[in-house]
C-alpha cells in the first residue's frame, strides 16, 4: 500500500485541537507557578525593608521616620536624587517613603525594583512605589479612632515601645492599593513578612487620613495602612 505524503485537513484539525488542548491545561498552572513566584520575591523585599526601619529605630532612639517638611508640618519636602525637590502633603509619603531612606540606607538608590511588588506592572523607573509604608506610624493613636479624632495637631511620628504588637503590625504592604483581593502581602514591624488573608486583616479606617490640608490625596482608607488605634493596634488577627 502507498503510504500518502501528507496530512488531511481532519488530522491537521485534530493535531490542532490536541495543541490547543495542551496550553489550555498548562497555562493555569504555569501562570499559577509565576504568581508565586513573584509573591515569594515581594515578601523578600517587604522582609528587606522591614529590617531597614528596624535599623532606623535602633540608630534613632525608637523613633519613627518623620518625613515631614519643617516650616510647615503639614507638607513634606521630597528629593529624588537628582537635585530635583517637591512639596507634598503629610501623609503623601506612603508611596515616597524610599526618597526620605535612599541615601542613608540604600546607597543612595531612588529608583529601583526593590521598592516595588514583583510582577509585569512594576515599574522601577517610577519615583512612585507600589509597596507602600503605613500612615500608623505618623500620627497619635488617637487620630486612628473614629470618637478620638481632631486633625493635625495630632500629626506626629511614634516611637517603637507605641506598637504594642509588632509581630502582627505591619509597616508596609504590596496589595493594599488593590480592593477585592484575598490576600495583602505585609512587611511586619518585627521584620517578618508574609501572605496575610483578607478574613484575618483587622479592620481599617475608612476615612483614611481625612481631608485637612497635607492628608493623602485618596481620602479614603486601605487595609494595613491606615489601621484602627494606629500604632497601638494590630493589622492581622
Amino acid at each position: 500500500m502507498r503510504m500518502r505524503d501528507g496530512f488531511t485537513l481532519l488530522e491537521t484539525l485534530m493535531v490542532i485541537a490536541i495543541i490547543a488542548i495542551l496550553i489550555a491545561t498548562t497555562l493555569p498552572s504555569l501562570r499559577a507557578s509565576r504568581l508565586r513566584a513573584d509573591e515569594l520575591i515581594t515578601l523578600g523585599r517587604l522582609r528587606q525593608h522591614a529590617m531597614v526601619l528596624s535599623a532606623y529605630n535602633a540608630e534613632h532612639q525608637g523613633w519613627y521616620p518623620w518625613m515631614g517638611d519643617p516650616a510647615d508640618p503639614t507638607n513634606s519636602i521630597v528629593s529624588f536624587g537628582n537635585g530635583d525637590l517637591r512639596r507634598f502633603g503629610y501623609f503623601d509619603s506612603r508611596t515616597i517613603w524610599h526618597h526620605f531612606l535612599a541615601d542613608a540606607y540604600y546607597e543612595g538608590i531612588h529608583r529601583h525594583e526593590m521598592f516595588h511588588a514583583a510582577g509585569p506592572q512594576s515599574d522601577p523607573s517610577s519615583n512612585f512605589v507600589s509597596i507602600w509604608y503605613t500612615a500608623s506610624f505618623k500620627a497619635d493613636p488617637k487620630f486612628w479612632r473614629y470618637e478620638e479624632r481632631t486633625g493635625p495637631d495630632q500629626w506626629r511620628v511614634v516611637r517603637d515601645h507605641e506598637v504594642r504588637f509588632p509581630s502582627h503590625k505591619g509597616a508596609f504592604s504590596a496589595g493594599a492599593y488593590e480592593f477585592g483581593l484575598p490576600i495583602e502581602l505585609v512587611g511586619f514591624v518585627d521584620a517578618s513578612a508574609r501572605r496575610v488573608r483578607s478574613e484575618n486583616i483587622m479592620p481599617y479606617y475608612r476615612l483614611g487620613t481625612g481631608r485637612w490640608p497635607g492628608s493623602d490625596i485618596t481620602s479614603r482608607g486601605f487595609p494595613i495602612i491606615h489601621a484602627i488605634d494606629g500604632a497601638h493596634g494590630r493589622d492581622e488577627r
